[in-house]
């Protein structure tokens, strides 16, 4: 559904991490030397570095993301930077994974992503959307829109500002000095990066409190 509502307003990607098959993380794709990561590696860095923003779906596994997903993420750094991110969740029970939107959103945003407030917490996925992606209850799409609708709109402010320069690329990487006598960081942290659609196995862990 999230795929299709915005492919009527943008160039819309699902990148599926079950059908990647990501080895577990040992290799950052910013760790190979140019021209050397493996090729599904080089294809997602590829569609996450030309997008302008994200959805990423994830179900809820003991209070938190999909380890695939978490996996996919963690891959990459530099291509998530400075792009908002809307964030839709799924379980099979009554509360729609919102345990896991909190892990979720602390993830992204120490991969530099802002993340947008609202969310859609799907409950009941297994009866609520069908294998076509149409969801049974109508009103799902109109609460998709007011995601979408906060997410292009950061879309669209954000790209002009990140072609102008951002943090990371304007301000020169800093040493931390560190002695008896004088101990500071020179000047802030630089920022890390963000994410993806997935498609998760509907058999998540349910439970914590009402979506809101």
């Amino acid at each position: 559904m999230a795929v299709k509502m915005l492919s009527e307003r943008c160039e819309a990607t699902s990148v599926d991490a079950a059908k990647h098959d990501l080895p577990m993380l040992d290799k950052m794709y910013k760790e190979y030397a140019e021209g050397e990561a493996p090729e599904n590696l080089e294809r997602i860095a590829r569609i996450f570095r030309e997008s302008d923003e994200f959805v990423v779906l994830s179900g809820e596994y003991n209070h938190g993301m999909p380890p695939g997903l978490k996996n996919l993420l963690d891959h990459f750094q530099r291509e998530y930077f400075f792009k908002p991110a809307g964030i839709l969740t799924y379980s099979v029970g009554s509360f729609g994974g919102v345990r896991a939107v909190v892990h979720v959103r602390a993830v992204l945003g120490e991969l530099g992503k802002a993340t947008v407030s609202n969310m859609l917490p799907v409950p009941k996925v297994s009866s609520a959307i069908d294998e076509d992606g149409t969801p049974a209850d109508d009103k799902m799409p109109k609460r998709f829109t007011r995601i979408a609708d906060e997410l292009l709109w950061y879309a669209a402010a954000y790209k002009p500002a990140r072609e102008k320069g951002t943090p990371s690329d304007l301000m020169p990487i800093r040493p931390f000095i560190s002695c008896p006598a004088f101990s500071s960081s020179l000047g802030p942290p630089l920022p890390r990066s963000v994410v993806p659609f997935e498609k998760c196995r509907r058999d998540s862990a349910d439970g914590g409190n009402p979506a809101r």
